[in-house]
């Protein structure tokens, strides 16, 4: 995934690497930048256990949407399970999904993109209610189509949002 293929299976990963296993080291270039000195490592810590060496790599695999993931978990919601890929075969991106519930709910000629609408559903999901506001204002079309979007794509989290924001106490110091 240090290359930039993450999202995909890793069945589709682990053949990446076996059709570029002789050239890994030349395609260093064209790893995404910000994430190049992680590719260098794999590389690297990938050779020393082709060479038999132990090695101490760390192999990172984040988690798709952890927190929506989670919400799912708990509240044994299959919908949203499923689009942060939590259950299925498929891997989805629910960013993606909600950006697209959004853009069918509008119906207009704006079409939001995925980075705008994750900047405001990841810190709505751990119980952010100004980042809508401040995105699309007040009750306009676009923030109702986002919280229907919402709804829609993890409709476990968006039931648990609000018990787990009324459970917050402000004034506790422990």
């Amino acid at each position: 995934s240090q290359f930039g293929l993450s999202g995909k299976p890793f069945n589709e990963r682990i053949a990446w690497v076996n059709n570029n296993e002789t050239i890994l080291e030349s395609l260093e270039s064209q790893a995404k930048k910000k994430t190049r000195y992680r590719y260098i490592a794999a590389v690297m810590a990938y050779r020393e256990v082709q060479a038999g060496l132990p090695t101490g790599h760390r192999v990172g695999c984040d988690a798709s949407a952890s927190g929506p993931q989670l919400m799912a978990a708990v509240m044994r919601d299959p919908i949203g399970a499923r689009n942060t890929s939590l259950i299925g075969s498929i891997i989805n991106d629910v960013y993606k999904k909600v950006t697209e519930a959004m853009n069918t709910i509008l119906n207009t000629t704006k079409v939001y993109d995925r980075g705008e609408i994750k900047k405001v559903l990841m810190p709505v999901l751990y119980g952010s209610k100004a980042k809508p506001k401040i995105a699309f204002g007040e009750d306009t079309p676009e923030y109702c189509a986002f919280q229907e979007a919402k709804e829609i794509v993890c409709p476990g989290a968006a039931y648990l949002m609000p018990i787990l924001n009324n459970s917050w106490n402000a004034y506790a110091t422990e």
